[in-house]
């Protein structure tokens, strides 16, 4: 019997050690239940409003939302032009919206939303052709050190401030309005000499802004140049082209220099070189699509028989217009 007595008070405290050691873990484990038994997030309807660009139809659109406590930022991907419903963490946001479905644009710096900036890669500074003389090709006086960057394709953006995004307290719909943020220019050189005797031909603006700023709708400090095809009409006396661009002057009025270099059928390399800032800078023009129009370019004639050294790659030779003294 004293043996059996001492075998059930060994079992009562065994038992009260037990519960001791468990109490902190039972506890532990009812207290992450009841954290998640609320909820922290919410549906938010998404709306994109293309009034302010109803030809607009991009294949898709991303939307980051910026936390309040400067946390990075969270990206959302539509594949509707319309928008969708995503589900998000309870909370103050800033927004930004841009269409992601360009190969030629860049998102760089986007940790924070004043310095989120689409902008586009690196390129040879000569098109088609003559790409693979774009070592050797002289750039333009005082944009010596511009990158030159390919051309921007289509974009649309819109920011907001201060989303209250709650389901109580604040909003559960938010509606961006994109707008277009990459304009155009035409350039038309007539009375162009010899054009008939061209075998490659390119050309080049300088001092334009090198990105957008979706989050301010600023343009970037950076100035670059972009390269662009140009052709002959069919009776080669004319050169045009058309390139794509976010803007020229970022923040400080600049200078814009026209280049065209040309490759004739005797081999020797040619440049011209044409101050095109006031045509650029014209208050009278549309600045979603500038005109800029050059009228004589006067390549030389090829040369012909009589043998002699050919000019290697290196030799570009600028071409110069005499105007007549007045």
């Amino acid at each position: 019997m004293t043996h059996i007595r001492i075998y059930k008070e060994l079992r009562k405290v065994i038992a009260g050690c037990l519960a001791v050691m468990l109490l902190p873990l039972l506890t532990a484990c009812e207290h992450k239940d009841l954290c998640y038994d609320h909820s922290h997030t919410t549906p938010l309807e998404v709306v994109f409003d293309w009034t302010e660009a109803p030809d607009a139809n991009p294949a898709t659109m991303s939307l980051y939302l910026y936390p309040e406590d400067g946390s990075e930022p969270m990206r959302y991907e539509f594949t509707k032009r319309e928008g969708g419903t995503i589900v998000v963490p309870e909370g103050m946001y800033d927004a930004i919206c841009v269409n992601s479905d360009k190969e030629t644009h860049r998102i760089v710096n986007k940790s924070r939303m004043e310095t989120f900036e689409v902008t586009t890669g690196d390129t040879r500074s000569l098109r088609g052709a003559l790409a693979t003389r774009s070592e050797t090709a002289p750039k333009a006086r005082g944009a010596e050190e511009e990158r030159n960057v390919m051309e921007p394709e289509a974009l649309w953006s819109d920011h907001a401030e201060r989303l209250n995004i709650h389901p109580e307290t604040g909003v559960s719909r938010i509606v961006l309005t994109p707008k277009p943020r990459v304009n155009h220019c035409s350039v038309e050189i007539r009375n162009v000499e010899n054009l008939r005797h061209v075998s490659a031909i390119s050309a080049s603006i300088t001092g334009m802004a090198g990105g957008w700023l979706a989050g301010i709708d600023e343009l970037t400090d950076e100035k670059v140049t972009i390269p662009f095809e140009v052709r002959a009409n069919e009776d080669k006396t004319m050169l045009t082209g058309d390139l794509s661009f976010f803007g020229h002057c970022p923040k400080v009025d600049g200078t814009h220099k026209l280049m065209v270099y040309a490759l004739m059928s005797d081999g020797r390399t040619y440049y011209f070189e044409e101050d095109v800032t006031d045509q650029l800078h014209d208050p009278a023009q549309d600045p979603t699509h500038l005109v800029i129009i050059l009228d004589k370019l006067p390549l030389p004639k090829p040369i012909t028989g009589g043998g002699g050294l050919q000019p290697t790659v290196k030799d570009w030779q600028e071409i110069h217009i005499n105007l007549p003294m007045n």
